[in-house]
Parts: structure tokens; C-alpha cells; sequence
């Protein structure tokens, strides 16, 4: 009864009823079933009893009748969470997930609020530290997971074509420039430049990078990770334009 009233709005309708019985048999699963095998142990026992002495004994068809309604009740039970089993496992991994989704998207607002303040993204985990004070531990937790991450600082720059270095009488305004996208070679980096855009690939429940499982975060969103199942990043990484450094 408490599983029906705690559904908001009261409904007695007969799925309203059927999924407030799921709920309340699997949160008496670990009591219901043992004393439901009680039961039907206790009641086939009586049952041999009376029928072997029925002359001692009346009322067999009534300790027939109980054997098999507390069989119907365990069995019941057994069906009723049996069947909430897939829908308690979706939400264990959902739960999982939304755990995951909360680390990076704390790491997302610790990036923003640097962004925010400074303009640009950081280049370096350490450089988050320019954020502090840190009261909550936020910082200090976003630099750790940088630190055992991919975090791939990325920029927009401009470069002329090469065509147009070997063309010197073309006129200024029929130069176009192109964005190159500057990702972590930072070495050489002028100072002042802006770093707009980042990528972060954290290590999933597996605690490993380069598996199926990793998250990755692009520009504060969560996007579906490309990298597959069993693939493992380069154990060194390198820091030619586009590709990745751990920081």
C-alpha cells in the first residue's frame, strides 16, 4: 500500500497497481522470498502429515488449498521482480552515467569560469591554479583529471596560402587568408594568443584511456566518444598540430 500512495498522482488503474507491486516486491525481495520458501516447506509438510493420517487429522483440501496459494504468492514475487530486473539494471547504468556526467561537467564550469576571466582557455592544467582561491576543491580536482586525461587546447589562427608567397603582384585585397587550427603545438606559441576552443578525453569506469568507454568533452558538451573498443592511445603522444597531449 505504501508503494501505491508514494505515486503521485493516486491512481488505482491496473498498471498504476501492477508497477506499485513491482516496486514494493523488489524492495521485499530479500524478506518476502525467504518467507514465501518458509511457507511452502511448512506447507507441503502439512500436507503429508494430514494426508498420511486421515484418521487424526481433517481438512486436507483446505491444507491443499494453502500450499498452493503461498505457491502462487512465491511465485508471484519471483515474477514481479524478475520482471523489474532490466528496468533496475537501466537505471543503474543510467545512474552511472549521470556520475560520470557530473565529473565533466564540473570540469566544464572550472574551463568556463577560467575562460571567463582570462579570456581563453588554459593552455596547461596548471594553469588553472590562476582560479584560485578554491574553496570547494573544484580546481584541484579539474587539474588532476586534466593531468590523467587527453586536453587538447585549441586555436583559431590565420595563414596566407602558399600560393600567394610566390605571386607578388597580386594586390593586397585579392589575398585571402585561411584558419589554420593550432591545437597543442605550443611550443613557440606567441604570447597573447587566445586559445578558444578545447577538446578532454577522461578515462570512463574502466579507469583506462582509449577504450569504449572514455568521455569526451568538447567545448563543455558531452559528445559521443569516436575512439573504439579496444583502440589504445599512442603511449607517447606527440605534440604536432592536431594531436593529442597529456598535460
Amino acid at each position: 500500500m505504501a508503494a501505491i500512495f508514494e505515486r503521485q498522482p493516486l491512481s488505482f488503474a491496473f498498471w498504476d497497481v501492477a508497477g506499485a507491486a513491482e516496486t514494493a516486491a523488489w524492495r521485499l525481495k530479500w524478506l518476502a522470498l525467504p518467507l514465501s520458501l518458509v511457507a511452502l516447506w511448512a506447507g507441503r509438510r502439512v500436507c503429508a502429515r494430514v494426508a498420511a493420517e486421515p484418521l487424526r487429522f481433517t481438512g486436507l483440501r483446505v491444507a491443499r488449498s494453502g500450499f498452493a496459494m503461498s505457491a502462487m504468492v512465491a511465485v508471484g514475487i519471483a515474477v514481479l521482480i524478475g520482471v523489474t530486473v532490466p528496468a533496475r539494471l537501466r537505471q543503474r547504468e543510467t545512474a552511472a552515467r549521470a556520475a560520470e556526467n557530473a565529473i565533466a561537467y564540473e570540469v566544464s564550469g572550472v574551463l568556463l569560469a577560467y575562460e571567463t576571466r582570462f579570456e581563453s582557455v588554459p593552455v596547461k592544467a596548471k594553469d588553472l591554479y590562476k582560479l584560485l582561491p578554491d574553496p570547494d576543491g573544484s580546481v584541484a580536482r579539474t587539474v588532476a583529471l586534466l593531468e590523467s586525461g587527453i586536453y587538447e587546447p585549441e586555436a583559431a589562427i590565420a595563414a596566407l596560402p602558399k600560393a600567394t608567397t610566390k605571386t607578388r603582384g597580386r594586390r593586397a585585397s585579392a589575398v585571402k587568408a585561411q584558419p589554420v587550427s593550432l591545437r597543442d603545438n605550443l611550443a613557440g606559441v606567441p604570447e597573447g594568443l587566445s586559445f578558444t576552443n578545447y577538446q578532454l578525453v577522461l578515462p570512463g569506469a574502466d579507469k583506462k584511456l582509449g577504450t569504449a568507454d572514455d568521455i569526451t568533452l568538447r567545448d563543455g558538451v558531452i559528445v559521443p566518444n569516436a575512439i573504439p573498443a579496444g583502440a589504445q592511445n599512442p603511449a607517447t603522444p606527440t605534440t604536432a598540430v592536431g594531436r593529442a597531449t597529456k598535460l
